[in-house]
């Protein structure tokens, strides 16, 4: 989900991106950047890594301007896919 902070236009930078109860940040506070990543087999272009530092369960984020949240990196390894490319 991402949420502009004051619910109008602004800069994609200024943005929100949020993961249920694990993850908050700014959009533009990514880790890595990637501009092609597969993820298990599926590709996809212009990737964002999120390192989640105080999650539960989680350990990764990927996200993409293009299909939103496209996978994700559990504490244990395990890597899951949202969606297809």
């Amino acid at each position: 989900m991402i949420q502009s902070i004051n619910g109008s236009y602004q800069e994609a930078t200024r943005d929100r991106i949020v993961w249920l109860d694990e993850f908050d940040d700014l959009i533009s506070n990514f880790r890595m950047q990637y501009d092609q990543l597969t993820i298990r087999s599926h590709t996809y272009e212009q990737v964002m890594e999120y390192d989640v530092v105080q999650g539960k369960r989680l350990a990764k984020l990927y996200y993409t301007r293009a299909f939103g949240f496209v996978g994700y990196q559990l504490k244990d390894g395990t890597v899951f896919v949202l969606g297809n490319p």
